[in-house]
């Protein structure tokens, strides 16, 4: 199953994806119709969006408006401190300052895509 990861943003939007059991950083995008032609052109199974808390209700219905342009199932998963683990991971691979800068968005995508897919593995609920 290959899986998009999304990290929403009001600037960006980061993205990973997965065909197994890794998540790998995928790029970003900058809104809806764009996301749609990513998940659309790498032939996404399934989205999994990050929710910083249960009740954001903007990221819900950006993943209800996802599901309905692609007809994609949409799942939501708990981000927190994704960004955060993703620099200390940039930073310990060496990477610059401005490099970071503009990769820390699909490398948090990465990271939510990640404890996604570790959750799934470990046998726990979705």
């Amino acid at each position: 199953m290959k899986l998009l990861g999304v990290d929403y943003g009001l600037r960006r939007i980061g993205l990973a994806i997965s065909e197994g059991i890794f998540a790998s950083p995928l790029g970003v995008a900058k809104d809806l119709p764009s996301v749609v032609r990513i998940a659309t052109a790498q032939g996404i199974d399934k989205v999994v969006i990050g929710l910083p808390d249960p009740n954001h209700d903007k990221i819900k219905l950006f993943g209800t408006r996802i599901a309905e342009l692609t007809g994609l199932p949409v799942e939501y998963t708990d981000e927190t401190l994704s960004t955060r683990i993703a620099r200390k991971q940039m930073i310990a691979a060496g990477t610059t300052p401005k490099t970071r800068l503009t990769e820390i968005d699909q490398n948090a995508a990465a990271v939510i895509l990640q404890s996604y897919l570790d959750q799934r593995t470990e046998g726990l609920p979705l």
